[in-house]
């Protein structure tokens, strides 16, 4: 079995109390956990919060692991349809796992003709069981790349596509249909497009385009109306994951895939005081070389972000990055 470093100097499985709404305990965790798996690449990440357990992807092996706060990893769920897992969203409602099953071309085990920038699958697991519960392919034919899933408060699936101009909806009988095809959206040639997803409670998508760093409302009541969040002090150059931490602001991660453009890697705040019209680069943290920032998780209050080192794979896997930290991110 891998082990998992915690790395913190007060690190301690400690009860510090409750919020008055919130009868969990709270735990305190390190300010950074660092995954040691050689060539395991990490792009999803979510926090489960009643079994204090991280839930990771894996781009080149497709398997989906399990983290525990007491230092341990584990494989979670692995399957021969799990060619590259990324971006997963826990849904406690009905006690289960999404996770975004695609083919980039990573996976030299598993992926094949049939797979290779056309499947865009959800699979769905149960979280107590870790039975794979359901497989639903979102679409068919070529390109397409299921990278980010979020859900609405109604029980709705949305998942975006990085190699098509859509966002797919899975309703909550389990059918498949189109939230929203616009050329706005379509990737630009040899890149990805649209990446991250969040949903607000006003009932609209956030969703990222990663190859021109730009943002995106969009209502879920009329999704043709969408319109691009404009950032009014900067600009991010490539935007990949992204999680609102509150009704008015969003986190934003931003890497360099090519490593050929002059990408920093790092972090930002976005705040907006219009509800999603605008928005104003707040704070700045970077992310450090080779670090690969891609999702977001909440630990409690506390933000989170994965980092996936995806630079190694890229550069053909010799040698192979070992270690992908989950980090805290102060702002």
């Amino acid at each position: 079995m891998n082990v998992v470093k915690l790395v913190s100097l007060c690190f301690g499985i400690l009860i510090f109390g409750c919020d008055k709404d919130d009868e969990r305990p709270r735990i305190s965790i390190p300010d950074q956990i660092s995954i040691e798996e050689n060539g395991l690449y990490p792009e999803g990440v979510a926090f489960d919060a009643e079994e204090n357990v991280f839930y990771v992807s894996s781009i080149a092996k497709g398997k989906i692991s399990k983290v525990t706060l007491e230092g341990n990893i584990e494989t979670f769920a692995d399957s021969p349809n799990l060619v590259t897992t990324l971006g997963m969203e826990i849904d406690k409602a009905n006690n289960r796992l999404l996770v975004c099953v695609t083919d980039p071309g990573f996976n030299q085990a598993r992926s094949d003709s049939t797979t290779l920038a056309q499947l865009a699958a959800i699979a769905i697991y149960d979280l107590s069981s870790g039975n794979q519960t359901d497989f639903i392919q979102l679409t068919n034919g070529t390109p397409h790349l299921a990278n980010d899933v979020v859900l609405d408060k109604a029980g709705n699936i949305y998942v975006s596509d990085s190699f098509s101009p859509s966002i797919h909806k899975i309703d909550t009988n389990g059918n498949v249909t189109a939230l929203i095809t616009d050329a706005a959206f379509q990737p630009q040639p040899m890149n990805f497009g649209l990446n991250g997803l969040t949903y607000h409670n006003d009932d609209f998508l956030i969703v990222s385009k990663y190859d021109e760093g730009k943002l995106f409302k969009i209502p879920l009541s009329n999704p043709n109306n969408f319109s691009e969040i404009t950032i009014t002090n900067g600009n991010i150059p490539a935007i990949d994951g992204i999680l609102l931490t509150d009704n008015n602001t969003l986190a934003v991660s931003s890497n360099n895939l090519t490593g050929t453009a002059p990408i920093t890697e790092a972090l930002y705040q976005l705040i907006t005081t219009d509800n999603w019209a605008t928005a104003t680069i707040e704070k700045t943290v970077q992310a450090g070389t080779n670090s690969f920032p891609t999702t977001f998780t909440m630990v409690d209050d506390v933000l989170f972000v994965q980092y996936t080192r995806i630079q190694a794979l890229v550069a053909g896997n010799n040698p192979a990055a070992t270690d992908f930290p989950i980090v805290r991110v102060n702002f």
